[in-house]
């Protein structure tokens, strides 16, 4: 029986940014698990782009984004 090999692919660094700041950075290494769970908050008053970027360790950056929208409830 031949033994699978699987790719190595290491996330680097995680950044979260809110209306083009930084608001957030995680750096990783080889230590981290197959599946890591991250929660981190971010308190806002106002809305805007949220966006994730995360680095490998062939340096290729990933981008995700979204519109955080906050709701007024002084009505």
């Amino acid at each position: 029986d031949k033994a699978l090999i699987y790719p190595r692919f290491i996330l680097n660094k995680l950044i979260c940014r809110y209306n083009g700041a930084e608001v957030f950075v995680a750096d990783w290494g080889s230590g981290t698990s197959a599946n890591p769970y991250l929660a981190f908050r971010l308190r806002v008053d106002h809305s805007g782009p949220v966006e994730i970027e995360w680095i490998d360790d062939d340096g290729v950056s990933t981008h995700a984004a979204a519109e955080l929208t906050v709701l007024d409830d002084t009505g």
